[in-house]
C-alpha cells in the first residue's frame, strides 16, 4: 500500500475512534435508571433529588459516565466549581473519548476556577492531556494556549513560550491595512492584496490613508496576530501574508481561529470563508487542502464592523494536528504557482462531530444537547447553540439547565429580551440557581428596589459562590452610599480572596482614600502580582508608583509590562508620555518610535512624536511628524493648528474678515427701526475652512438683539444644531452683552446656552466651532445649506468658504441673485457671500417652509446624487443580510398560505413590520447613517426609519422580491427642489419595492397606515432611491398613495323639547384612517368614549354620547368604519314661531387665518387634508314644522376644488348632501383672491342655519 493511502486509512480510523460512543464500560441497568430519574427530577426542578439520583447512580455503578456528566453539569449550574471539576475529572476516566468533553468545559468556570488551585490537580491534568495529545490535535492546540496563559500569569515566561512553540503556529506575517469595511462592505470587496503580492506597493486604504506592507514585530506571546494593536482604524479589513515552502506536493490542513470575518487564500484561491464576526479559539476552522511543491502563498483576510476585536491565528498541520516536517516559512516575496486548482474540504470540528453523533444515537439524553451547545459556545456559535438547546426543550421542556444555557446563547446572540425571559423562567423554575438570583439582584439594583435587592443578598450567601456574594454586597452598599458597610465588605472580601485582583484593587483604592498615600496600596498589589502576573496588575502598579513619585519602581514595572506584552504599543506610548512630562525628550522619542514600529500608520502616535519635537525645539522635525499624523488622520485639526503655529502663520481663521463685536453692537438698529419685530440679527457670520487633507471646520459668530419680552422668550435659551455623530462642538463664547457694554456669561449645557439675565435691548453673542469628522467616501466632502434671510430682520449675514485652489465644488442661490467675492489667500481661494439689511421673512399661516421661500445659498463638493446613492448602497446593503431568525419569521408568515400572490406576500411582510417592530423616533440627521443589522432589528423589535427599512429589504429577499433603500425628506421639512447633492436633503428613509405591478414605495414607520397608503407628508417630498443610474432626486407624486376620503351617512332626529339625537356612520381612508387608528386603536371602550365625548363637547357643551362602535381598528385595512350616536339638549333655537337649526356637519370648514390677509406673499400649503369629503344627512323634522325659503342647491367651483350642498324635503325628512372635492393641494399667490372667495363661501354655507316654522 502506498504511504499516502496508508496515511488516509489511519486518519479515517482515528476519526472513527474519536466519534465512537462509549462501549468499553457496560452500564448497570439500575444505575442507568437512576440517571433517568435524575433527569426526570430535573424536569421537575427538584434539585435536591437531581443530585441524590446522580449520586445514587454512581453508588450503584461508579463507571456510569452519564451520571458523572449529569452531576458535573449540575454542579456547573450551581456554580460549585471545585466539586464540579473533581466530578468531571473522575468521570473522564470512564469514557473512551474524553477529548470532546474536556474541550467543551475548557473555558467554563469548572476549569477556570480550578486551574490555579493546587489541591484540585487541574493544571497537571491539563498538562498531561496536552502531552498525550488527541486524535485531531485541535484540543491539544487549545490546551497549549491555556497553559501558555497560565504560566505567563505565574511569571514563568520561558515555560509559557515553550508551550506556545509546540503549536507550530505561524508567528511572522507581513501585514497591510486598513481597507474600508463599514457595514461589512469590505468582506466581498476585492482589495489589491488579493490580486497580487508586492511588498513595496502602497495602496489607498480606508479614509484615503496610504497602506503598505510591514512585519508584525515584535510578535505576541500567544502568536495571535492582533490587528487592533498594529492599526488604529475600526470597521476595517486587514490582511496577513506569508510564504510556505513544501518540499513535495502534499495534503495539509490549514487551521485558523479569528475574531472577525475570515477568508483564507492559498496560492490565490479562496479555500475558506465565513462572514460571521465571531470570537473563537485555536483550530476553530480546519480546511484540508494541498500544498504545491515549492513556495505557496498564504493570505489571511480578516475584517470587523460589529465586534470590537480583529485578530487571527493560523497553523499548517497534518490530519492529526501534528507538524509537517520540511515546511519552511518566509516573509520575502517568492515565486509560486498561482491558482493551481487545489482541492479543499472544510473539516467539521471534532467536538461538534462527536456530540452530533451522540445525539443521533441517543436522542433522548439531554446532556448531549447541552454538551454540543457548550462546544458551540467555545466558537461563539450562538444561533447553533440556541437551536440545539430548543431541541433539548422538546425532551425536557421545563428543565432549568436548558434555560440556563439558553440564557447564555441569547446573551451571545445579543437577544436581550429573550435572555431576560429565559433568566426569569430559570428563577421561576427554581429560586436557588445562582444565575437567576444574580440576575434578579442586578435588576432590583437597577430599578432601585433596594429592599428586594437586600433580601437577595442573603439568598446569595446561601446559594452563590463567595466571590459573587461579596461582589453583590459591595455593589449594594456602594449604590446605597452606605460607606461604613462598604468599607467593611471590601475588607471582608479581601480577606477571603487576597490574591484576587478585584477585591485587592478595591482594598488598595480604599487604602489610598483613607491614608492619602500609595505605599500600602502598592504593597497590596505586589502581593497580587506574585500570584497573578498579568497586564491588569502590572498596569495598576505602573499607575500607583507613578502617582507615588517612585520613578525607579515605575520604570521597573513599565519594563515588565512591555516584556509581558511586547506587541502592545499602548504601554510604550504611556512610558513616552511620562518621559515627555519629565522633559526627558530623548527617552520619550525612543519609546514613541518603538510604538510606531508596531503601528506605523497611526496618526495620533505621529502627533505625539511631533509634540516631543516641538517641546525639544526641533521645529522642522515636529512639522514633518505632524504632517505624517495628517497623512494617517485627515481630521487631525490639532496637528493642523500646530503646523501653522510652527510656521508662524497664526490661526487659519485669521484669513477671514474679523468682526468688531463692540462696534457692531454699538451701531446696531433699534426697536424703532423695526417696530413690528421682537428681535433682530445683528450678525450671522459662518466661516468654513476646507483643508487639502480632507477635513473641514467651521467657525460661527452670532449677534442677536432682543427688543421686547417676546424676543426674550424666543432667545433666552439657544440650541446650536449639529450632528453629534460626525461633528465636535466647541462653544467659545456665550454671553449677554448688556446696554452698558458689560458681558454676563450664559449657562452652558452641551449644545445649549441659557441667558438668564437677558433683558430688552440686550444682545446675545455666541461664537462656536464645529469640527467635521466625515469618514469613508464622504471624507473630503463638505456641504452647506445657508439661510441668508430669517423670520426676523438681519443686519448682516455672511458665509465665507476657504478652499484649496484645486478643490472642486458647486454653489447656487435661491430667491436671490448673489455672486461671491473671491480672493486669493495663501494657497487657497476665499469665497464670501453677504447680505445686508434684510427684512424679516413675512410670516403667514400655512406658508411654505422658510427654506423654500427665503434667500438660501447651497454649497456642495459632492459631484452628483449618484455619488450619494453609491455611498449609501455601500454602507447599508450589508445590513440587509438575512439570518436564521429572519428566515424563520418569513417562513412562518406564509406556512398556512404558501400560494399567495406576490403582492399579498409583500403586503403581509409590510404589515408584520408595522405591527411588530416599535419605531424609535430618533431624528435621522441626529443618528448615524448606517442602519442596524436587519437581524438585530427583528430580534430587538426596535428601530428607526433606516433600521426597519433594512429589515424589510431582508425579508423581501426571502420571497424573491427586490427592494431598495430610499433616502427621503418629508414635505414639512422643505421641498428641496433647488438642493445641491448633500446629506442635508434627507431626514427619513423608506423603501422602494419592485413588484409585478411596478415600483411601490413603503414607509415602514407609518404605523396605522395600510399597505396602499404612504403618509401625505411624503407626497411631493424629495427622495433618492438607492439604485443604479439614480442621478437625480425624485418627488413622490400623489398617485403613490391612495386618496384620503371621508364618507358619512348621518341621521338627526329633532325631539319635542328641542333636543336632538344624531347618528353618524363613517368611513375614512388614507391619512384620516391612520389618524383614527392612532387616536383610538390602543384604547379600551371607556377611553374611546371619553376621547370622542371631549371632541364633541368642543362644539356641543351639553353633549351626551349614547353609542360608539369601532370595527376592525386592529386591522390595517384601507378603510376604517365606525359609528357613533349622541344627543344634545336645547340644540334648536326658538324665536317665537320660528326655529333655527344648524346642520351638525362633522367636516365643516372653519374660518382660517390663512385667508385673513388682503394679499399674500407666499402660497397656501395644503389647504385641505382630504381629497374627497361627502356627508349625507337625513334630518327628521317634527310633524308640526317645515323649512322656510330653503334654497335647494349651493355650488361653488374653483381651480382649488368643488363644493356642493343640496337639500331635498320629502314628507318630514330633509335630506342634506354636502360634498367637497379638492382639485389642487396648494394655492399659488396669483390665485389667492379667487381661493379666498371660494373658501369663504364654503365657510359661510357650512355654518348656515335652516329656518323652520310651524305648519
Amino acid at each position: 500500500m502506498k504511504s499516502n493511502e496508508m496515511g488516509e486509512k489511519m486518519k479515517q480510523l482515528l476519526v472513527l475512534l474519536m466519534i465512537l460512543p462509549t462501549i468499553i464500560f457496560a452500564v448497570n441497568p439500575e444505575s442507568e435508571a437512576k440517571v433517568n430519574e435524575a433527569w426526570s427530577a430535573w424536569q421537575l426542578n427538584d434539585l435536591v433529588l437531581v443530585e441524590e439520583h446522580f449520586k445514587s447512580a454512581l453508588d450503584l455503578d461508579e463507571t456510569n459516565f452519564r451520571a458523572y456528566m449529569g452531576l458535573t453539569l449540575f454542579y456547573k449550574m450551581q456554580e460549585k466549581t471545585e466539586v464540579g471539576w473533581k466530578t468531571l475529572e473522575k468521570g473522564l476516566e470512564y469514557t473512551d473519548n474524553k477529548y470532546p468533553y474536556l474541550y467543551s468545559f475548557l473555558l467554563t468556570r469548572i476549569i477556570r476556577d480550578n486551574i490555579n488551585k493546587k489541591k484540585t490537580n487541574c493544571i497537571k491534568y491539563l498538562e498531561d492531556t496536552a502531552k498525550e495529545g488527541d486524535p485531531t490535535g485541535a484540543l491539544q492546540a487549545t490546551l497549549y494556549s491555556s497553559l501558555t496563559r497560565y504560566y505567563a500569569s505565574k511569571k514563568k515566561l520561558s515555560k509559557a513560550k515553550q508551550y506556545v512553540a509546540k503549536t507550530n503556529t505561524i508567528s511572522n506575517w507581513m501585514m497591510i491595512g486598513p481597507f474600508e469595511n463599514v457595514s461589512a462592505s469590505g468582506y466581498d470587496t476585492v482589495y489589491p492584496p488579493e490580486e497580487n503580492y508586492d511588498p513595496l506597493a502602497r495602496y489607498e486604504g480606508k479614509e484615503k490613508v496610504p497602506t503598505f506592507w510591514f512585519q508584525n514585530t515584535p510578535t505576541d506571546m500567544y502568536v495571535w496576530i492582533d490587528f487592533r494593536k498594529h492599526f488604529g482604524a475600526a470597521e476595517a479589513i486587514y490582511y496577513g501574508n506569508s510564504f510556505v515552502f513544501s518540499p513535495i506536493k502534499q495534503s495539509a490542513q490549514i487551521r485558523t481561529g479569528t475574531s472577525g470575518s475570515l477568508k483564507v487564500f492559498l496560492n490565490d484561491e479562496n479555500i475558506f470563508e465565513i462572514c460571521d464576526e465571531n470570537n473563537n479559539s485555536e483550530d476553530s476552522y480546519i480546511v484540508e487542502t494541498e500544498l504545491q511543491k515549492g513556495w505557496n502563498r498564504l493570505l489571511i483576510k480578516t475584517g470587523f464592523s460589529e465586534i470590537s476585536n480583529c485578530n487571527f491565528y493560523a497553523r499548517i498541520t497534518d490530519a492529526n494536528g501534528k507538524k509537517i516536517e520540511g515546511l519552511d516559512y518566509s516573509l520575502e516575496n517568492k515565486t509560486y504557482i498561482s491558482k493551481p486548482n487545489a482541492p479543499s474540504k472544510v473539516i467539521e470540528h471534532f467536538a461538534f462531530e462527536y456530540f452530533k453523533q451522540q445525539i443521533e444515537e441517543n436522542p433522548e439524553h439531554p446532556e448531549n444537547y447541552v454538551m454540543l451547545a457548550t462546544a458551540y459556545f467555545m466558537q461563539d456559535k450562538a444561533i447553533e447553540a440556541e437551536l440545539i438547546l430548543k431541541k433539548a426543550l422538546e425532551i425536557v421542556p421545563d428543565c432549568s439547565l436548558i434555560y440556563l444555557n439558553l440564557a447564555n446563547a441569547y446573551l451571545r446572540g445579543e437577544k436581550e429580551d429573550e435572555r431576560i425571559t429565559a433568566t426569569e423562567k430559570l428563577y421561576e423554575l427554581n429560586e436557588t440557581i445562582p444565575l437567576g438570583i444574580k440576575y434578579r439582584f442586578n435588576k432590583f439594583i437597577s430599578n432601585q428596589e433596594f429592599e428586594k435587592a437586600d433580601d437577595l443578598i442573603e439568598k446569595m450567601d446561601e446559594h452563590c459562590n463567595r466571590k459573587d456574594y461579596y461582589d453583590a454586597k459591595i455593589k449594594y452598599y456602594a449604590v446605597r452610599e452606605l460607606y461604613d458597610k462598604l468599607i467593611s465588605s471590601v475588607e471582608e472580601a479581601y480577606k477571603y480572596e487576597p490574591d484576587g485582583l478585584d477585591f485587592a484593587y478595591l482594598k488598595a483604592l480604599l487604602t489610598i482614600e483613607t491614608t492619602k498615600q500609595y505605599y500600602s496600596a502598592i504593597k497590596i498589589m505586589k502581593g497580587v502580582l506574585k500570584k497573578n502576573y498579568s497586564e491588569d496588575v502590572l498596569s495598576i502598579l505602573v499607575d500607583f508608583t507613578l502617582k507615588d513619585g517612585d520613578l525607579i519602581s515605575w520604570k521597573n514595572y513599565s519594563g515588565k509590562m512591555i516584556e509581558l506584552v511586547p506587541d502592545s504599543p499602548t504601554y510604550k506610548v504611556n512610558v513616552s508620555d511620562v518621559y515627555l512630562e519629565l522633559q526627558q525628550y530623548s527617552e520619550a522619542e525612543q519609546y514613541i518610535r518603538q510604538a510606531l514600529k508596531i503601528v506605523p500608520s497611526y496618526g495620533p502616535y505621529w502627533a505625539r512624536l511631533g509634540k516631543i519635537f516641538r517641546h525639544s525645539k526641533l521645529n522642522r522635525k515636529a512639522i514633518e511628524a505632524y504632517e505624517k499624523a495628517l497623512l494617517y488622520n485627515r481630521n487631525d485639526y490639532t496637528s493642523l493648528d500646530n503646523i501653522r503655529e510652527l510656521e508662524d502663520k497664526g490661526s487659519i481663521f485669521n484669513c477671514f474678515k474679523t468682526n468688531d463685536i463692540e462696534q457692531l453692537v454699538a451701531d446696531s438698529s433699534t426697536h424703532d427701526d423695526y417696530p413690528d419685530d421682537n428681535s433682530m440679527v445683528i450678525l450671522m457670520d459662518k466661516k468654513r475652512v476646507v483643508y487639502p487633507e480632507g477635513g473641514s471646520i467651521t467657525e460661527h459668530e452670532l449677534l442677536i438683539k432682543v427688543f421686547n419680552q417676546e424676543g426674550i422668550e424666543k432667545f433666552q435659551e439657544y440650541g446650536i444644531g449639529y450632528n453629534s455623530y460626525k461633528q465636535r462642538l466647541v462653544i467659545e463664547e456665550g454671553v449677554v452683552i448688556k446696554q452698558d457694554g458689560s458681558r454676563i456669561q450664559g449657562d452652558r449645557n452641551r449644545n445649549r446656552v441659557v441667558f438668564k439675565t437677558l433683558e430688552e435691548d440686550d444682545v446675545i453673542y455666541l461664537k462656536w466651532k464645529l469640527e467635521d469628522y466625515q469618514s469613508g467616501d464622504m471624507l473630503g466632502h463638505f456641504w452647506d445649506v445657508e439661510s441668508l434671510s430669517y423670520p426676523i430682520p438681519a443686519q448682516a449675514v455672511r458665509y465665507s468658504l476657504l478652499v484649496p485652489k484645486q478643490k472642486e465644488f458647486q454653489y447656487k442661490t435661491m430667491n436671490i441673485d448673489l455672486e461671491p467675492e473671491i480672493t486669493e489667500v495663501e494657497d487657497n481661494f476665499l469665497y464670501s457671500w453677504q447680505t445686508c439689511n434684510e427684512d424679516a421673512i413675512e410670516q403667514e399661516y400655512q406658508m411654505p417652509n422658510s427654506k423654500d421661500v427665503g434667500k438660501v445659498l447651497f454649497v456642495s463638493s459632492i459631484p452628483d446624487w449618484q455619488y450619494i446613492a453609491d455611498w449609501y448602497e455601500k454602507i447599508a446593503t450589508a445590513k440587509t443580510k438575512s439570518s436564521y431568525e429572519i428566515t424563520e419569521v418569513v417562513k412562518g408568515l406564509f406556512e398556512d398560505e404558501p400560494d399567495l400572490d406576490q403582492m399579498e406576500k409583500v403586503k403581509r411582510i409590510y404589515e408584520y413590520i408595522i405591527e411588530n417592530i416599535t419605531y424609535s423616533s430618533v431624528s435621522f440627521r441626529q443618528s448615524a447613517y448606517v442602519p442596524q443589522k436587519a437581524r438585530d432589528v427583528l430580534v430587538n423589535r426596535l428601530g428607526d426609519c433606516k433600521d426597519v427599512s433594512a429589515l424589510s429589504i431582508a425579508m423581501f429577499k426571502e420571497i424573491g422580491v427586490k427592494a431598495y433603500f430610499v433616502l427621503a425628506d418629508t414635505y414639512d421639512y422643505a421641498l428641496n427642489k433647488n438642493q445641491l447633492p448633500s446629506l442635508s436633503a434627507f431626514t427619513h428613509c423608506i423603501v422602494a419595492v419592485e413588484t409585478d405591478e411596478g415600483l411601490r414605495y413603503l414607509d415602514h414607520t407609518a404605523q396605522n397606515y395600510d399597505f396602499s397608503t404612504i403618509p401625505s407628508s411624503m407626497i411631493d417630498g424629495c427622495c433618492l432611491p438607492i439604485m443604479e443610474d439614480q442621478n437625480a432626486l425624485i418627488f413622490l407624486p400623489e398617485e403613490y398613495s391612495n386618496e384620503t376620503k371621508v364618507i358619512r351617512n348621518s341621521n338627526m332626529k329633532i325631539l319635542s323639547d328641542n333636543s336632538v339625537v344624531i347618528n353618524k356612520k363613517n368611513i375614512k381612508t388614507g391619512d384620516l384612517a391612520a389618524g383614527m387608528r392612532s387616536s383610538y386603536r390602543y384604547k379600551n371602550d371607556k377611553k374611546r368614549e371619553k376621547r370622542l365625548t371631549e371632541i364633541l363637547a368642543n362644539e356641543h357643551p351639553t353633549v351626551k354620547l349614547e353609542k360608539l362602535t369601532m370595527n376592525d381598528f386592529d386591522k390595517l385595512t384601507h378603510e376604517v368604519h365606525y359609528e357613533y350616536e349622541y344627543s344634545v339638549e336645547d340644540y334648536i333655537t326658538n324665536a317665537g314661531e320660528f326655529y333655527f337649526l344648524k346642520i351638525p356637519w362633522a367636516d365643516n370648514k372653519e374660518p382660517s387665518k390663512s385667508i385673513s390677509y388682503e394679499t399674500r406673499e407666499y402660497p397656501i400649503i395644503r389647504w385641505s387634508y382630504s381629497n374627497y369629503c361627502k356627508e349625507e344627512m337625513i334630518i327628521e323634522i317634527p310633524n308640526d314644522l317645515k323649512p322656510v325659503d330653503l334654497q335647494s342647491e349651493y355650488e361653488f367651483i374653483s381651480f382649488a376644488g368643488e363644493y356642493s350642498l343640496t337639500f331635498i324635503f320629502d314628507g318630514n325628512n330633509l335630506k342634506c348632501t354636502r360634498i367637497l372635492k379638492r382639485k389642487e393641494t396648494d394655492i399659488p399667490v396669483e390665485k389667492y383672491l379667487e381661493f379666498k372667495e371660494f373658501y369663504s363661501n364654503i365657510v359661510n354655507t357650512d355654518k348656515m342655519q335652516i329656518l323652520l316654522e310651524k305648519k
